[in-house]
């Protein structure tokens, strides 16, 4: 039964949570050009032209691992818990074992305390001085929770993330995404599968294949 369950959350985390976090991907990507290029020169100098992606690639795709975290910090797909394994006296509260517990994510992903100006959208915020992907920090002290925390993290966090990058591979070194006349959708804060409502158009390049 264990087994079942892994396997389905593997399952849900690898393909219905990234599809969502990729269509909040491409909206921040559409939105602002200046990023968009950012990545696609970042796949460039880390993928020679005519190379077949590669592992190695990928993880040496460091802006792309930041964006990645920022888009899921900025659109959390749910809520993130667990059940009390006992009975629990926490503060004033009783917690009967089998109780449900779920973090409250804005509360900690949108906490000026936690995150410098915790409401904006920085695809820069996990990289180091060095410009290296960097939030172990942030991980370790549970202030960024997007693949769970604890000794249990998300099952398919690997599998998403290389998902999300192969796919934005794919999609900038073959096209450019250019914005409709229309505004952005508006970026809120919350918790939930709500998708950005943005139109924007698909444009060869005409370039890497």
């Amino acid at each position: 039964m264990q087994s079942v369950w892994q396997g389905w959350s593997l399952l849900m985390g690898s393909f219905v949570t990234t599809a969502y976090t990729f269509a909040w991907l491409i909206h921040h990507m559409a939105s602002d050009p200046e990023l968009q290029q950012r990545v696609r020169a970042e796949i460039e100098s880390v993928v020679p032209k005519d190379t077949h992606l590669t592992l190695e690639h990928i993880s040496k795709m460091h802006l792309m691992d930041s964006l990645v975290r920022e888009v899921i910090r900025m659109h959390q797909h749910g809520p993130m818990g667990r059940a009390a394994q006992a009975d629990i006296k926490f503060g004033e509260f009783d917690i009967p074992k089998g109780t449900a517990i779920a973090m409250a994510l804005p509360a900690i992903h949108f906490n000026d305390e936690n995150f410098v100006e915790a409401a904006k959208f920085k695809p820069d915020r996990f990289l180091n001085e060095e410009g290296q992907f960097d939030a172990a920090d942030k991980v370790r002290s549970c202030t960024l929770t997007v693949f769970g925390a604890g000794r249990h993290p998300c099952l398919g966090m690997r599998l998403a993330t290389t998902e999300l990058k192969v796919f934005t591979y794919e999609l900038l070194s073959k096209y450019d995404l250019v914005m409709a006349n229309n505004p952005p959708t508006p970026v809120t804060l919350g918790m939930g599968f709500d998708e950005p409502k943005t139109r924007f158009q698909i444009v060869p390049r005409g370039g890497r294949d």
